[in-house]
């Protein structure tokens, strides 16, 4: 019989943006990295970890300017217009979002991490293109599924 492997322990990790506007840290092991499906995530590329509030430490902007708004960054909200993904003006880059369907969590664009070798970790893929969408009237349409919902 094998034995389950030990839990992750929290590590730490830089990220920066290409061209290093956007600078942070989080404080998490990487065990649930996904990709997505929708429509903005395959045009981006990134793959996503999401860690509570308390692991993300934003160094350039700093988190007291994330909260006023007065950061610096791209804010680029669509369809739902609740997920904000915080892009920067200089590179953009993808750093970091606040997803729609998480409070108390960001979302980390694990290919911003320094020294993390992306093919070696093992990723879930999700499928956000299966959640609730904005439609034409302007209601909300569609039943996401429930690893949609994870995303």
């Amino acid at each position: 019989m094998s034995t389950p492997p030990p839990p992750s322990s929290p590590q730490t990790h830089t990220g920066t943006c290409h061209c290093g506007h956007i600078r942070f840290s989080i404080t998490s092991p990487l065990p649930d990295v996904v990709s997505c499906d929708c429509s903005i995530c395959i045009r981006r590329g990134a793959l996503i970890q999401r860690i509570p509030d308390a692991d993300f430490h934003p160094i350039t902007p700093t988190a007291a300017s994330l909260e006023d708004g007065t950061h610096g960054l791209i804010e680029y909200r669509f369809n739902t217009m609740v997920a904000r993904d915080y892009i920067c003006p200089v590179c953009g880059i993808l750093g970091y979002r606040r997803p729609r369907l998480g409070t108390g969590v960001w979302a980390i664009n694990v290919r911003c991490l320094e020294g993390v070798e992306v093919e070696k970790l093992e990723v879930r893929r999700v499928f956000g293109s299966q959640l609730s969408t904005v439609g034409v009237e302007g209601g909300v349409t569609g039943e996401g599924k429930e690893e949609a919902a994870k995303s």
